[in-house]
């Protein structure tokens, strides 16, 4: 199915990824706790880091999938993508800045805070 043009592509692909990777991981002292993992350390703006959740959500099931099922289904499947984008729209402005804010990584975190009492 694939020709070597194909694979040669697909193989320099992944060792750029797994350079950058690297790089990151190991050149620059990597992450010690799974909070430099989630929020880089908390050394980039909340913008960086709510792009990068956002593109996180995005599976490539999703991405192979929502072409088809916006023909098939036509104007009823794309309102709900206008939904799914103000709902995200919203929370990248009203809940991610709050929870870098706070230092919190996931909303689990908010229980324990003293917000809402012991969880």
């Amino acid at each position: 199915i694939f020709s070597r043009g194909d694979d040669r592509c697909r193989r320099c692909r992944w060792g750029i990824s797994t350079g950058i990777g690297l790089f990151h991981g190991l050149a620059k002292g990597g992450q010690k706790t799974s909070e430099d993992f989630f929020t880089g350390g908390r050394q980039m703006s909340a913008l960086p880091v709510g792009l990068s959740l956002s593109a996180s959500f995005m599976s490539a099931i999703q991405v192979l999938g929502v072409p088809a099922e916006a023909y098939r289904y036509g104007a009823k499947f794309l309102w709900m993508c206008l939904g799914q984008l103000l709902n995200t729209l919203l929370t990248a402005q009203l809940f991610l800045p709050v929870f870098y804010r706070l230092g919190l990584t996931s909303t689990y975190e908010v229980g324990t805070t003293g917000m809402g009492g012991a969880a």
